[in-house]
């Protein structure tokens, strides 16, 4: 065989292995779009490994198919062949993250670091490493670095304000989503941080705007709606607030809290009937101490007037809690609505003052003691007044019964 016949059948079967490699490499693509990892990932291990372009897509499909520990090794290869690849070195520090492997994590993203020094994304890397072993301060610091040589990195500025707003530091908690929100107003994390700090500040005003938002992008469940509640019903919107505190109850039909908001809610609105019946589903629900649902449910009785209900909860609040000052109290207004007898309700007015007279006792507690002692001595003078009257009442009886009984005489005597 001559060299020239030599070359050609050598061009032949090179160029027919390269279209060969081509279309595996298309076709495999092609698998990776629609879902068929295995299938993509099969085609690929039959390719030359050496090769730094079939070894990218290798690891891509490896990653897309969970396979971690695959794509970390290929990663590697891939920097061996090469160390100047950055999205590859973040690839692989990205997959040594998800396998918690976080000393490696950071050790690679230090280095990288000293070589790319205002590159971002690696020093917010390097935190989220250091986050997670519980190294919050270096963290922190990182999370600074990232948002100094960009500072609308958005994870970065997220981090940055949620740290602030846990420090209660409400200003700069704001500038920080102000500034991330001014790049990407679709940011719910910020934006939810924002409505929070807004909350925390009792400027409920400015945080239903940013809750409502929320919503509308689509992030619908059972804390949204409950803070957004809230935020209505601290700004007075109690309508506004009992429908959201209703969609909080289509995530969490079980929430004994939300039950218990509605039916506060509801009991400001002097809509007793709704009121009862969420105060009593919490009542069910709950597996904890309950004496705020037990003393809401009472106060609601009390309000419609219905003294013997209300009394009966307020026995059962002082059950789970003997030294709640406010239920005592009221079970006397109760007993003082419900009973005849005088010396019954004055008791119960006297079992209240004997329990908190002279102690150091709040504003509140010292209102109820004042009205207390008024009402045992109007108790006492009305008791007082029954009594003369039953002795008036006796003493005009037997004044009759003398002057019968002389009239009888004097007929007798007459005749």
């Amino acid at each position: 065989m001559n060299l020239i016949k030599l070359g050609i059948i050598t061009f032949l079967l090179t160029f027919s292995t390269k279209n060969f490699s081509q279309s595996n490499t298309k076709i495999a693509d092609s698998l990776y779009v629609v879902g068929k990892y295995e299938e993509a990932i099969s085609l690929m291990e039959k390719e030359d490994t050496s090769s730094v372009k079939i070894l990218k897509d290798l690891a891509k499909y490896y990653k897309a198919n969970s396979e971690n520990k695959k794509a970390l090794k290929t990663y590697k290869k891939i920097l061996d062949f090469d160390s100047s690849r950055v999205i590859t070195a973040l690839n692989y520090g990205e997959t040594l993250l998800s396998l918690n492997q976080l000393k490696e994590a950071d050790s690679l993203y230090e280095k990288i670091s000293l070589r790319f020094p205002e590159n971002a994304q690696f020093y917010y890397s390097r935190g989220l490493a250091n986050e997670r072993m519980g190294n919050d301060s270096i963290a922190l610091d990182l999370y600074k670095k990232t948002h100094k040589f960009d500072q609308y990195h958005q994870n970065a500025l997220y981090k940055l304000s949620k740290e602030s707003l846990r420090n209660e530091e409400y200003q700069q908690t704001l500038a920080y989503t102000a500034m991330g929100l001014s790049k990407n107003e679709k940011n719910v994390s910020l934006r939810s941080i924002t409505a929070q700090t807004y909350s925390a500040m009792a400027v409920f005003y400015k945080a239903i705007p940013h809750y409502e938002k929320i919503i509308e992008l689509g992030l619908r469940n059972e804390f949204v709606h409950s803070k957004l509640a809230y935020a209505y019903y601290k700004d007075g919107n109690f309508d506004k607030a009992i429908e959201n505190y209703k969609k909080a109850l289509l995530y969490e039909p079980g929430n004994s809290s939300t039950h218990f908001l509605l039916g506060k809610m509801y009991a400001l609105k002097k809509d007793y009937q709704n009121s009862e019946e969420h105060f009593l589903m919490a009542i069910e629900i709950k597996d904890q101490p309950m004496d705020a649902e037990y003393f809401s449910l009472a106060l609601t009785y009390k309000n419609q007037e219905k003294y013997k209900k209300a009394f009966d909860w307020f026995q059962e609040i002082l059950k789970e809690n003997p030294d709640h000052i406010r239920a005592l109290y009221e079970r006397a207004v109760a007993a003082d609505n419900y009973f005849k007898d005088i010396d019954t309700r004055i008791n119960y007015y006297q079992a209240f003052w004997n329990k908190y007279n002279g102690k150091d006792s709040n504003y509140l507690a010292k209102d109820m003691l004042y009205l207390t002692k008024n009402r045992i001595s109007d108790l006492k003078e009305k008791k007082h007044m029954a009594a003369d009257k039953l002795d008036k009442a006796n003493t005009e009886d037997s004044l009759k019964e003398v002057e019968n009984y002389s009239a009888k005489n004097l007929v007798k005597h007459k005749k």
